[in-house]
């Protein structure tokens, strides 16, 4: 699978949109995670998630909307509106077989199994413990082209010197 050939014969990157990226998108509507979510929605990049992936997505921002602390940025109504977007920009696939493992934290093996299966180009997080991926020997050797990288570096890397536009 991996990168797609846009209409003007340059590749789109395939992407997957960790946890979150997804969720600083939802809190921060002007974020650099909303900017690299709204590539996906205009077609600059195509993105792929797992029914494990979305489940994660749903779970995590339900469950933050009901803490005081999250309470006046995610509500019902906003929660609802991002997941009905994840859906209709970000392809759903069938979830991945286990490719690798990742003791150092298991709970992302999915994602990496993901992006390995489905020859991703990057792995937009957050979190460090994927983050620390990027330069992990295994994985350069089983997927030389992936990039595990934060919302900030994959703008730097995608748009050099640019914004993504409607």
């Amino acid at each position: 699978m991996g990168s797609t050939v846009t209409e003007t014969g340059n590749p789109k990157p395939l992407v997957i949109y960790n946890t979150g990226v997804v969720l600083q998108a939802t809190l921060t509507p002007q974020s650099v995670a909303e900017k690299t979510l709204s590539m996906a929605e205009f077609g600059m990049v195509q993105a792929v998630m797992s029914n494990r992936l979305r489940s994660e997505y749903e779970d995590v921002l339900r469950r933050l909307a009901l803490l005081p602390k999250y309470q006046k940025f995610l509500d019902e109504e906003i929660v609802s509106a991002q997941l009905e977007c994840v859906d209709k920009i970000i392809r759903l696939v069938p979830n991945a077989p286990e490719q690798i493992e990742y003791p150092r934290d298991p709970d992302d093996a999915p994602t990496i199994n993901l992006a390995i299966c489905y020859e991703v180009d990057f792995v937009l997080a957050r979190d460090k413990d994927l983050l620390a991926l990027d330069t992990d020997p295994v994985l350069r050797k089983r997927s030389p082209k992936l990039r595990v990288v934060d919302p900030v570096t994959f703008l730097q890397i995608i748009l050099p010197g640019g914004e993504p536009s409607a």
